[in-house]
């Protein structure tokens, strides 16, 4: 159990910086605070923008043509056709997009690691077993429930 621990904490470290990025980043999505409005009613703010930019195409840098010439366009599918017309990724920018990547997958397994080993332990404490295993199985099909609605 110890080693389990050990194990749990140091994983939780590495990753819970990305976690916690796209904890923040994934909400503004979901409540697409990342788009302006055409009405011009809303514009996001530069955080938004960028932790959405992080969060979606795996990297921002504001200075390329092509994202000036498409902030402007709101609605996230054309403003993705947009940037692909426009953009003409340098080998520096795909480097950086490709080792962002390979984080982002070793952030995925991290937190595959951490979440089976806090659910490992949570199950074998006799004190905590009967709720973790109700919550467990709500988190399992609570998602499988709307899904299939």
């Amino acid at each position: 159990m110890k080693r389990m621990r050990r194990i749990h904490l140091l994983v939780g470290c590495l990753v819970s910086p990305l976690l916690l990025l796209f904890a923040v980043s994934g909400p503004c999505q979901v409540l697409a605070l990342h788009r302006g409005l055409k009405d011009g009613t809303y514009t996001p703010s530069a955080i938004v923008s960028v932790l959405s930019s992080l969060h979606k195409n795996e990297y921002f840098d504001p200075r390329t043509e092509a994202y000036r010439r498409c902030a402007g366009v709101t609605g996230e599918i054309a403003f993705d056709q947009c940037m692909r017309q426009h953009e003409r990724p340098t080998t520096a920018l795909r480097l950086k997009s490709a080792l962002y990547s390979a984080l982002l997958v070793l952030c995925g397994l991290g937190l595959f690691v951490n979440a089976a080993t806090g659910l490992w332990m949570a199950l074998r404490l006799k004190a905590s077993r009967r709720p973790a295993a109700i919550l467990a199985l709500i988190g399992v099909l609570a998602p499988l429930l709307l899904t299939l609605l």
